[in-house]
């Protein structure tokens, strides 16, 4: 590309200016004469694209990456080449800490500390940070939709095999309701001689129950003395 010296550069742009734009740069140089080529730039955009000094600077500063850092990037540039038709002492390390500060908090952090130097960069480090993000988003997610899928663990009710109607025979009575009987130690010794249950009349043998259950006390002879009386009384 063959370089175009400056003072040429605006003389050659209103050779290319045709109807609406021809007769608007005829009125400009009325009016103010031949401006430079920065100069002419600042006032074309201004008067095509409605350019504003203090909106583009504001709107610079508040932009933040919403979506991906793709779009972010792209309204980045877009901006960015605005601030330089106004300031072209705007440095690249002015834009790169710029264009940090407006990512994603789960991006801005993983690039501050990576120390980058040039804008670019700055956005490779952002591309790829964001692609572990969303990597691990999927994951997250895919684990999410798996516990869902699982039924939840329902313990059964397993009823007994079988129901049984048993009930006991035996009904242990009352201590108190039963009669008592009080054996001295004279009727123990005969009772062992003659091999009879201690609690009943009938003959002892292993395994022996009683047909009628009583409550038997054995007596000292002093007890069986003090009894026999007052059985007499």
């Amino acid at each position: 590309m063959i370089p175009i010296p400056e003072e040429q550069k605006v003389p050659l742009a209103s050779v290319y200016m045709q109807a609406k734009a021809e007769l608007w740069f005829q009125g400009h140089l009325e009016k103010s004469g031949m401006p430079s080529w920065s100069e002419l730039t600042i006032i074309i955009l201004r008067r095509f694209e409605d350019l504003d000094y203090e909106r583009v600077v504001y709107e610079f500063n508040m932009l933040r990456q919403e979506t991906t850092v793709h779009e972010y990037l792209i309204r980045f540039e877009e901006l960015e080449s605005h601030m330089l038709i106004f300031n072209k002492n705007l440095d690249e390390t002015f834009f790169m800490m710029k264009f940090i500060s407006g990512l994603k908090e789960e991006i801005k952090g993983y690039v501050a500390t990576m120390n980058p130097t040039t804008l670019d960069q700055t956005i490779v480090l952002a591309r790829r940070q964001e692609n572990i993000v969303n990597a691990l988003l999927r994951k997250i997610n895919q684990q999410q939709k798996n516990n869902q899928s699982k039924a939840p663990f329902k313990p059964q009710n397993k009823s007994l095999p079988y129901k049984t109607s048993f009930k006991p025979s035996f009904k242990p009575r009352d201590e108190a309701s039963q009669p008592r009987r009080f054996l001295t130690e004279a009727e123990v010794r005969a009772r062992k001689e003659k091999n009879l249950c201690y609690k009943c009349d009938e003959p002892y043998s292993p395994g022996h129950r009683c047909r009628i259950r009583q409550v038997h006390m054995m007596l000292s002879e002093e007890e069986a003395k003090a009894y026999e009386e007052l059985k007499i009384r």
